[in-house]
């Protein structure tokens, strides 16, 4: 499951990240629900306080982010990824398997 991924922005309204606060799609309460490397503010979001925001993780790497999971192991997931793989990487107990080989 993943548990840490990378994000950009951060120091913006439409990406903040601030580990202290868990609003839905902004800081500590990012989603798999746009795929890796939606930029800021674009894709599925939510629009509060006049900003809108993704939670989408993303990256300065080419093609995709970096990703730490729960057991430990860290893994560079490719942007084009299946949205209902990498949706899965993110859920708790879907008995999904998969393998980086």
């Amino acid at each position: 499951t993943i548990f840490v991924g990378e994000t950009v922005a951060n120091d913006t309204d439409e990406s903040s990240n601030h580990w202290m606060i868990g609003s839905r799609h902004t800081d500590s309460m990012r989603s798999t629900e746009n795929p890796i490397n939606t930029p800021p503010g674009t894709g599925s979001v939510l629009t509060a306080y006049g900003y809108s925001v993704n939670g989408a993780f993303a990256s300065s790497h080419p093609a995709g982010a970096s990703f730490a999971f729960g057991d430990g192991h860290v893994v560079f997931l490719n942007e084009n990824i299946a949205m209902p793989v990498y949706q899965g990487l993110s859920t708790i107990a879907g008995s999904e398997n998969v393998s980086f080989e």
